[in-house]
């Protein structure tokens, strides 16, 4: 069994960008960096790390459980951290919670997983950035194309005025397939005008980008040759923000 210390090395060199031992990601979920630390371990097997990882989610300390979800970030194929995850949706910590939603879209397959997510959305009493992860976490299982429940919430929830809006600015920054197409279609017969017309521009091959994911050259590239997105549908713009333009998808 790997020690909490061992785990937090570990999952400082699994993060986005990853850092160990004064080495330092260029590119995220930098696998050479994770490398590193698990050479300095010994090479542990993926029992080892998993089983670990999964003792941890128990300790009384939340920063133990956020690392031990960050080291199982890396192994969601095993069908133990599935089950998990869901477990962890519960935790008190809003921290873990948040976390352990994010990561569970990687399972809205699973009716189970897909109806917890369904509810957060909706619970009163969760904190608007987890229900928004989990919104964000369903409307992504559309765009990946999963089936069943994911996609089944996702169409129910676009028949809401409280979601339809920031459901369909997620699936218009992915790159849709004929599950979200469908939705898109939806849409365009049941939205507002000026949705129906953001829809229609995503199903012609268009997608939304933001200007703060690219670097600077490619950022005056695309304003000089790209459409800004008109944001005047939405009726939350707290959300959105001007740096938002149309690219091929």
């Amino acid at each position: 069994m790997l020690t909490n210390d061992q785990l937090r090395t570990l999952a400082r060199a699994s993060t986005l960008y990853a850092e160990f031992e004064g080495e330092r990601s260029t590119a995220p979920w930098d696998e050479r960096i994770r490398n590193l630390a698990l050479d300095a371990f010994g090479r542990p097997e993926d029992e080892t790390i998993i089983t670990s990882a999964l003792a941890a989610l128990s300790d009384d300390d939340r920063n133990v459980r956020v690392t031990a979800l960050r080291v199982l970030r890396w192994h969601l194929a095993d069908e133990r951290v599935a089950e998990a995850l869901l477990r962890a949706t519960h935790d008190p910590a809003r921290r873990v919670r948040r976390m352990a939603v994010e990561m569970c879209g990687a399972f809205v397959d699973r009716p189970a997983v897909a109806g917890r997510l369904r509810k957060l959305v909706e619970d009163p009493k969760e904190t608007s950035k987890i229900a928004g992860t989990a919104l964000s976490a369903l409307a992504g299982s559309a765009s990946a194309g999963l089936p069943g429940s994911g996609l089944r919430f996702v169409s129910d929830l676009l028949a809401s005025d409280d979601y339809r809006e920031r459901i369909l600015l997620l699936l218009l920054q992915q790159r849709p397939d004929e599950s979200a197409r469908e939705l898109l279609q939806d849409i365009v017969m049941n939205g507002t005008k000026g949705e129906a017309i953001a829809a229609t521009r995503a199903l012609c091959g268009m997608r939304i980008v933001n200007l703060a994911h690219f670097p600077p050259d490619e950022r005056k590239r695309i304003q000089a040759t790209a459409d800004p997105v008109d944001l005047s549908w939405v009726s939350g713009r707290g959300y959105v923000n001007a740096s938002l333009y149309w690219q091929p998808a």
